[in-house]
Order: C-alpha cells, then structure tokens, then sequence
C-alpha cells in the first residue's frame, strides 16, 4: 500500500510488554501481539476487483477544502501508477557489440575473443502524465539489463561500460560481457535478446511510491572461428 510517506505493510504490529505481578512472578500484559485493522475504503475495494478508474469517479471529487481533499486513496493512487508506468516511452534496449564485427572484413566476432555489451541509454526518465483530472510525475531509474545471448547462456549486468578505441584487443569488459564458446556460422546468427528492468517512482496528490516497469530489445551477431594458416 503507497502512502505519503511511502510504502506501507499495511498491517500495524503492536507489541505488548512484560510486567511483574505482585509475586513478582512474570506476566503478560494483554496478548502478544495482535494487528491493528486496517480499514479499507468502498473504492480500494472496487480498484482491487475492476481495477476500473469509474471506482472514483472521474478524479475531480472533492471535498469542502479544494485540492487537498480529493477523494483518492494510497491503494487507487498505486493502481494508476501502474498503469501509466506501463505507458512510458523508455529508451529501447538495442544490443550494442563491441568491437563492432562490421569493422572487420568478416563481418563477424570471433570464438573465445571477450564482447563487450550495452543496450541503449539508461539514464533517468522523467515525465508527467495525466488521467482522470490528476497529474501524475514518474520519474523511471534504470536497475538491471539481461543478455539471453541465444547460445543457452546469459548474462545480467547493473552497469555497462562503453568500449573506446583505446581498449587493448581482447580485454574483457569490466562490468558487462561475454565469450562466446562456440560458433553460429556457417550456420547463421546468434539472436540476442535483452531485459531491461526500471523504477518507476511516483507521486501524484501526495501520495508517491515506487512500481517495477520492464522492456525489451534484440539484434543479431555472428560469430566465426579463426583459423591459423600453417606453412
């Protein structure tokens, strides 16, 4: 459950002491520990089923006060954070291999030489959108991206270093890469495909929290085996 402040359990624990009794033997004072009910509204209750924005009207309910009392709650404003993380135009995870296997003759990266991988940009997006008369500001982080390198292995990685010209051949990436074992040719591509995982963080009316949002990429490589030439 989102709150102002945050995310919530939404179940209260609340421990009880021990006293001593006139005998001084020990005893408890009241249970254990019991859960304080938490109270849930006609809409929380309507968004848990339908999920249907029409649980709270068309957002332009409010109370004596203005603003301040729009009938919206943690539960309902979570919900629409949801579906509007969903909307967002992140930056495709494309792929990207280095060195780049268009600048050899072969077209191709070789068995057993390090790549070096990124996909796309992964800095923080921010944006607002709108629904039902209430403007929501989402602001997604960047966490994770995982390669299905399409030879049965793959490699998740939090950061990615870029590759420059200044690299010595065959280093291996410090933070996002992978060596191919084995070759696709002659028989065509590895297809690679890419997860990227972000944070959505949220805040509309005051309230503001924290969903999951995902998207995914792909391109192709080809890898080949050098051979050596004996005289």
């Amino acid at each position: 459950m989102a709150t102002k402040k945050g995310k919530a359990r939404g179940v209260v624990i609340q421990s009880i002491g021990k006293t001593q009794s006139p005998n001084k033997q020990k005893q408890w004072n009241g249970s254990n520990t019991r859960k304080a009910e938490v109270q849930t509204s006609a809409q929380d209750r309507c968004w848990a089923a339908t999920k249907e924005l029409s649980c709270f009207g068309d957002g332009e309910q409010r109370g004596s006060t203005g603003a301040d009392d729009l009938l919206l709650s943690g539960n309902i404003a979570a919900g629409l954070a949801v579906s509007l993380a969903t909307q967002l135009d992140l930056p495709t995870p494309t792929p990207t291999f280095s060195p780049d296997p268009n600048n050899n003759e072969w077209k191709m990266l070789a068995v057993g030489f390090p790549i070096w991988l990124t996909a796309g940009d992964t800095r923080s997006v921010t944006t607002t959108r709108s629904v039902s008369g209430l403007t929501f500001t989402l602001t997604a982080r960047w966490r994770s991206t995982t390669f299905d390198m399409g030879d049965g292995r793959s490699v998740t990685c939090t950061k990615m270093a870029a590759y420059s010209e200044a690299v010595k051949a065959g280093t291996p990436s410090p933070t996002c890469g992978h060596t191919y074992t084995t070759p696709s040719l002659p028989k065509g591509t590895y297809t690679v495909r890419t997860h990227s995982n972000w944070d959505v963080d949220w805040s509309v009316a005051g309230f503001s929290g924290t969903v999951p949002a995902y998207n995914t990429g792909d391109a192709s490589i080809a890898i080949g085996e050098l051979s050596a030439l004996n005289r």
